[in-house]
């Protein structure tokens, strides 16, 4: 799934990430990724899956700052690497990761 969440209102933004929280419970498995303007990765709260960018691993993908996109798996996937690739065109980096279903 991809999704691309609001960047004007922080309130509206938890809001939507509970409407994807709840649609995607019923699918397994799952990978969702996109750009989730989130301002830190406590907005990711109400998401139960894995994160490819996360505290410990947090990868900058936009380019004035910030860990803005990300991948997120459930947990029948493995996460095996990833990188963020320049991306000369977009004011966006992509973020690459290999993923493996057990």
């Amino acid at each position: 799934a991809n999704t691309h969440l609001s960047y004007e209102d922080h309130d509206i933004r938890i809001e939507q990430m509970k409407v994807v929280e709840k649609e995607l419970s019923s699918y397994s498995p799952v990978i969702l990724f996109g750009d989730f303007n989130v301002t830190s990765f406590d907005d990711y709260a109400p998401i139960s899956l894995n994160m490819v960018s996360n505290p410990e691993n947090p990868m900058n993908s936009f380019k004035t700052g910030g860990c803005i996109d990300n991948i997120i798996y459930s947990n029948d996937f493995t996460l095996l690497e990833t990188k963020i690739n320049d991306s000369p065109s977009a004011d966006h980096n992509m973020i690459w990761a290999d993923i493996s279903l057990k």
